[in-house]
């Protein structure tokens, strides 16, 4: 009887520890787990607030080379209409516009070229954001990987220990009570 008893405590011990070992092991990756996913969505805030401040910059550029195409269209006007008062200032008034719509044709160059600029780093900021929503999810698929692996592993050492605990304790009170 003394036996049966003291195998059974031997038993729920060795299950409690079980127990408080694969909580904590849970609490563990749970928290590893709130950790990795706080880190991705501060990391997606920062992409979306970048993402954002290019599109106001690119919506700036775009405002403001309407604006300068008002401009230069207004310049224009204004001096064609000064050449037809002006006959006497013609080559002057001519030189003067062409050299503004020089100025105006290398502006717009120069603000096609930083649209493109904009364009590329939005596609690069896209593609960081695909990248890491992959990262995340293989974190996510080893961490749940690990976890199983673990989990079978410490259920074959506890199940080893039983096992031979049991054998243990039997050996010890049953060779007592023979004697």
């Amino acid at each position: 009887m003394l036996v049966v008893l003291v195998e059974l405590v031997v038993e729920a011990l060795v299950l409690v520890v079980t127990l408080l070992v694969v909580l904590v092991v849970v609490i563990v990756v749970v928290v590893v787990m709130v950790i990795v996913f706080v880190l991705v969505a501060v990391f997606m805030v920062l992409v979306m607030l970048v993402m954002m401040a290019v599109f106001v910059i690119f919506v700036v550029l775009v405002v403001m080379a309407v604006l300068v195409l008002v401009v230069v269209i207004l310049v224009v006007l204004v001096v064609v209409i000064m050449l037809m008062l002006f006959m006497m200032l013609l080559v002057v008034l001519v030189m003067v516009s062409v050299l503004v719509l020089f100025v105006v044709i290398l502006v717009m160059f120069v603000m096609m070229i930083v649209f493109v600029i904009v364009l590329v780093l939005l596609v690069v900021l896209l593609v960081m954001t695909v990248f890491a929503f992959v990262v995340m999810f293989l974190v996510m698929l080893v961490m749940v990987t690990m976890f199983v692996f673990f989990v079978v592993v410490m259920m074959a050492i506890v199940s080893l220990l039983d096992l031979g605990l049991g054998k243990l304790a039997f050996e010890i009170f049953n060779g007592r009570s023979a004697q």
